[in-house]
Parts: C-alpha cells; sequence; structure tokens
C-alpha cells in the first residue's frame, strides 16, 4: 500500500465491527479515531485505516474499497 488515500469500505467494517462485539462508536473510541471517518464519503491515510484494521484484527487490505 502506498501513501496515497483510500476509501474505506464502510459496510466491510460495520459487519467487522459487530463480529466483534463492537458498536462503531466502540470501534472508533479504540481505534482514536471519530466516527465521522466511517460515515463520510471521503478517502484516508493509510495511518487512519491501519488503526482500524489493528481494532478489527484485519490487515489494511481487508477494509479498503477496490
Amino acid at each position: 500500500m502506498g501513501t496515497g488515500r483510500y476509501a474505506i469500505d464502510k459496510d466491510k467494517v460495520k459487519r467487522l465491527a459487530l463480529e466483534n462485539g463492537l458498536s462503531i462508536a466502540k470501534m472508533c473510541e479504540e481505534a482514536g479515531i471519530t466516527v465521522s471517518v466511517i460515515y463520510q464519503n471521503k478517502t484516508h491515510y493509510p495511518s487512519s485505516i491501519k488503526r482500524i484494521a489493528d481494532v478489527l484484527g484485519v490487515s489494511i487490505m481487508e477494509i479498503v474499497k477496490e
């Protein structure tokens, strides 16, 4: 993964959070990001996406849109 910005697969992130027993708010809190990161239609730096992936126990590539 390069240094560009990437879109998060919001549906997959929400599903993975629920599978891990986390609300979106709790997942974001644990990742140190705001809930708006999940709900806004913006792209994000790999560092933000990595924090989400780490909380969910998946790789970055599993939660970005192709």
